[in-house]
């Protein structure tokens, strides 16, 4: 769909121990399972990193360029891979609809947000781990982008640049926002639900 005249937009595991569910969560206070969330953020990332390190120490150059190659990458160009399909739903990257055009969100925002969204929902029941990334945001703020007309003429400035082109002629001003608002990716960031609005979920399940 294209932008309005006004305004563009951008478009927008293991089984599960009940007693160290409960060991984890003590009686699932809200401020309880905020905290463990953060903790098991924490010692995801520390442990991946820790993990990766060791790997590619022991792979060496030579093995890391072999595989790349016959991969045809370096297995980091799917930030989806392997992840929970949860999480990649939630952190699914949208495209403007305006191809060439407006901001998207990266692909490593991408991997840090199925990061983040793998170590919230760990060790979490089947309920309460759907609760957790319910509704869940991953993607491009929605600014506002004008544009000026003299009642012939408009013009959209951004940072590619300035453009006109005549007004009402919608290839046009298509063509002048590919100039003026290029395709970019810019680093974005999850937005999850309260985890108090999971808490009563969390304790049931």
């Amino acid at each position: 769909m294209s932008p309005s005249p006004s305004r563009v937009t951008q478009p927008a595991r293991a089984p599960t121990d009940t007693a160290a569910m409960k060991s984890t969560r003590p009686h699932s206070h809200p401020s309880s399972l905020a905290a463990e969330i953060g903790r098991r953020a924490r010692s995801n990332r520390h442990h991946r990193g820790r993990t990766k390190a060791s790997m590619m120490a022991r792979l060496g150059p030579a093995l890391v360029c072999l595989v790349a190659t016959a991969c045809g990458g370096d297995g980091d160009d799917d930030p989806y891979a392997g992840a929970d399909p949860r999480c990649a739903q939630a952190c699914a990257i949208e495209t403007p609809s305006l191809e060439g055009a407006y901001e998207v969100c990266s692909t490593a925002s991408a991997r840090a947000c199925v990061d983040v969204c793998e170590a919230r929902i760990a060790g979490m029941s089947s309920l309460c781990a759907s609760c957790l990334v319910e509704d869940a945001r991953f993607e491009t703020d929605d600014p506002v982008i004008p544009f000026d007309c003299d009642g012939t003429t408009c013009r959209y400035t951004g940072w590619g640049g300035t453009c006109t082109f005549p007004e009402g002629d919608l290839e046009a001003r298509e063509d002048c926002a590919r100039t003026a608002y290029p395709r970019r990716e810019v680093a974005c960031e999850p937005r999850w639900r309260p985890v108090a609005e999971c808490a009563s979920t969390c304790a049931s399940s």
